[in-house]
């Protein structure tokens, strides 16, 4: 069982650090029942006095667990997605987390515009990038490494 704090001490570390925060097993049940706890307290809070400081507090402190809930999945995504780019292994990710990486990860195209190379990722979102040669063979290099099909095109 988590508390609002626990959950506030799990969002500021993925907030300030480039990689995942490891979070413990069985992290996003608990941060479902605590906000079930907070939806329940804010009710009866409601019953109480809808118009009390505590029913206002107790509903901020709920509209902020779930903004942080949200936050959190958006912050570890975002992680999760650079490292599907890089094709750096995630440490700290849950095998849910992994699971979901690889199904949303569709292909990787790289292509070349004169001097440059033109990475781009498509899955549930679309990345683009532009890199220079060596930056797209490190890039290559490490995502074959990880067995993602990898096509390159030329292109005037």
């Amino acid at each position: 069982m988590i508390t609002f704090d626990d959950l506030s001490e799990v969002y500021m570390e993925e907030l300030k650090k480039g990689d995942l925060y490891p979070i413990p097993p069985g992290f996003w049940k608990d941060v479902d029942d605590l906000i079930e706890r907070l939806h329940q307290d804010h009710e009866r809070e409601l019953a109480r006095d809808p118009d009390s400081i505590m029913c206002e507090g107790a509903k901020q402190r709920l509209g902020k667990a779930r903004q942080m809930r949200l936050d959190i999945i958006r912050f570890r995504g975002q992680k999760l997605s650079r490292c599907a780019v890089t094709g750096f292994k995630p440490i700290g990710a849950t095998p849910m987390e992994m699971e979901v990486a690889r199904k949303h990860l569709v292909s990787i195209e790289v292509s070349r515009m004169g001097g440059d190379v033109i990475l781009t990722i498509t899955g549930a979102q679309s990345l683009s990038a532009i890199l220079t040669p060596s930056q797209a063979e490190d890039v290559a290099n490490r995502l074959t490494e990880t067995a993602y099909d990898i096509r390159w095109e030329a292109r005037a």
